[in-house]
């Protein structure tokens, strides 16, 4: 056997054996870039999969191409899944919003790991590290407002390079529809592309329903069909916060062809944590998940996540007088330098300042969801007490999340304080 038939010997069964240790591949001797299957981030693996729905951050890209549509801020996730037997998975995807939507693009590698080349004697004479390679972009964006019910659509298309050279193509939609502010259903036909040499990619068609009941509580369940091999599968998730800037999650998928890849037992679990998520709205998450292969292998992925959709409509948090305290005091603590001095400027004289501030006395109004916190602080410049007027302008979204979206500030030394009109109303 020459060196090229025996690497390309050790790189089908290496393939093979990789394909059987993926949570939603079916028999890798009918698809090719089953890593596919799998997806992106540590949150959808440890739900089961369960994500048609739920898909609310940059790993929608791989999940429901319409969940960029709930993403207004720039999102970004990277991925690394140890998936033993020396072969790994490895992504990156962001998400940017742009002028009606959101934009979303990613690569994925999965490697095979190290495989020995020997000549005809038996010889070692090097090694070989196959990779395949995925590059995607999709496009989301909400539905026209005239349409019956609110909802999101998306597309995106893909292109996987396998380390034998081949280049095969493929395209994915889905779309989203809030039934009701804690109900949204979702469906995805993923990764549908020509087949070459016998060989399709691994395309499925999924539709699920995700619930929210309480804030703390999200549950999914998905049902599909693996179109490739003809089969069906179902998946069930749910996630609990027992605290803002923790998540623990599980998840079961089950399909018929189990046994053949390895009896994999479908079970999946994982943990979220969102530093800093108490006061401010998390924008950083590290995720975890786990998944055993009965047999073969067990699935080991960790994701670290950047930014959080709004187009949920969750039960929201109260908006109290002493969140709105707490938003501002960290908002004065997160701008003010190491010596503990918070940059002022009289937009008067011009003239910038770094005060020590002390609160005097507040109110807080409510016009809408903003929210202005009027504080009379005394401020230390040098040896010279200056009283200053400082208004904070705290937004709210939909979900009760605190935002300092202005600061107004006023010297009352040579300032005359402004007077606002509207139908303010105090906070209790």
């Amino acid at each position: 056997m020459t060196p090229g038939l025996r690497i390309a010997f050790a790189f089908a069964l290496v393939r093979g054996i990789a394909g059987a240790a993926t949570a939603q591949v079916e028999p890798a001797a009918e698809v090719r870039a089953s890593f596919l299957s799998v997806g992106i981030g540590a949150r959808p693996a440890a739900l089961g999969g369960a994500f048609t729905s739920v898909a609310d951050d940059a790993s929608a890209l791989s999940w429901n191409p319409a969940g960029l549509a709930l993403l207004r801020r720039p999102a970004a996730v990277a991925t690394y899944d140890l998936m033993g037997l020396d072969t790994s998975l490895s992504c990156v995807a962001g998400a940017l919003p742009v002028a009606g939507g959101t934009l979303g693009a990613g690569v994925i590698a999965f490697t095979y790991g190290t495989l020995v080349v020997r000549n005809e004697l038996g010889d070692k004479v090097g090694t070989e590290s196959p990779v395949d390679l995925c590059a995607l972009a999709g496009y989301g964006l909400p539905w026209p407002r005239w349409f019956p019910v609110p909802g999101y659509g998306g597309a995106s298309v893909e292109v996987v390079r396998e380390a034998s050279g081949i280049v095969v193509p493929g395209v994915s939609l889905g779309g989203m529809v809030q039934l009701a502010p804690a109900l949204r259903g979702g469906w995805a036909l993923m990764h549908l592309g020509p087949r070459s040499g016998g060989f399709s990619l691994p395309g499925f068609a999924s539709a699920g329903i995700g619930w929210m009941p309480w804030r703390e509580v999200q549950v999914a369940l998905d049902g599909g069909w693996m179109i490739a091999p003809g089969s069906p599968w179902v998946a069930a998730g749910a996630e609990y916060s027992p605290h803002p800037a923790l998540t623990v999650r599980a998840g079961y998928r089950w399909r018929p062809t189990q046994a053949s890849v390895g009896g994999s037992p479908g079970f999946a679990a994982g943990l979220g944590v969102r530093p800093g998520a108490v006061v401010h709205r998390p924008v950083w998450s590290v995720d975890y998940a786990f998944q055993p292969f009965s047999g073969v292998a067990a699935s080991h992925r960790v994701a670290v996540s950047y930014g959080f959709a709004e187009g949920w409509k969750a039960p929201a948090m109260a908006v109290t007088a002493s969140r709105i305290r707490e938003a501002v005091a960290a908002f004065i603590g997160e701008k003010s330098g190491p010596d503990g001095l918070f940059p002022v400027r009289d937009e008067r004289s011009r003239k910038d300042w770094r005060l020590s501030l002390n609160f005097l006395r507040e109110s807080v109004v409510r016009y809408g969801n903003i929210y202005r916190v009027c504080s009379d602080f005394a401020g230390k410049e040098g040896d010279r007490i200056v009283d200053f007027d400082i208004d904070f302008w705290v937004r709210a979204d939909a979900e009760g999340y605190l935002d300092v979206s202005q600061v107004k500030i006023h010297s009352m030394d040579n300032v005359q304080r402004l007077k606002y009109k509207g139908d303010g109303t105090e906070v209790p």
